[in-house]
């Protein structure tokens, strides 16, 4: 009769070694996944800087002009408006197919907040324009 040496006993590393592998992984996993929600879902947008002066309106310019003032707040045409009369004015100027047809013109005070001007765009796509653009003034509005 032959007998085979018995069999050596497997330290404790030898099956943690696996373990502690897979827990780094999520450890990491977790890591990145908490930077990322602590950054958020905004990023910082630089625009770029245009030299010269902005461009007059042309006389026969026949849309509206919306200005976003330095404070965030809204004129239309020179009047100041608070958002929501300007949403319903707005609103009422969308809602004949005429009046999608028209030409609005965001006028943004580079010191003004971006929200407001993005709020405003989503004002005008929630009313049916279909004529938007803006431009972003380097001086002071009055």
């Amino acid at each position: 009769m032959r007998f085979l040496p018995a069999r050596k006993p497997r330290t404790p590393l030898v099956l943690a070694s696996p373990l502690v592998c897979g827990l780094s992984a999520v450890s990491v996993a977790f890591v990145a996944i908490w930077g990322m929600a602590r950054a958020g879902w905004a990023l910082p947008v630089k625009l770029p800087a245009v030299a010269g002066t902005p461009e007059r309106l042309a006389p026969d310019f026949g849309g509206h002009v919306i200005t976003v003032r330095r404070d965030g707040g809204y004129a239309l045409g020179g009047t100041r408006l608070p958002r929501g009369a300007l949403a319903r004015r707005l609103a009422r100027l969308g809602a004949t197919p005429a009046g999608r047809g028209e030409q609005i013109l965001i006028r943004a005070d580079a010191r003004a907040p971006f929200e407001r001007v993005a709020d405003l765009l989503e004002v005008c796509r929630l009313a049916r324009l279909e004529r938007v653009s803006f431009e972003v003034l380097e001086g002071s509005l009055p």
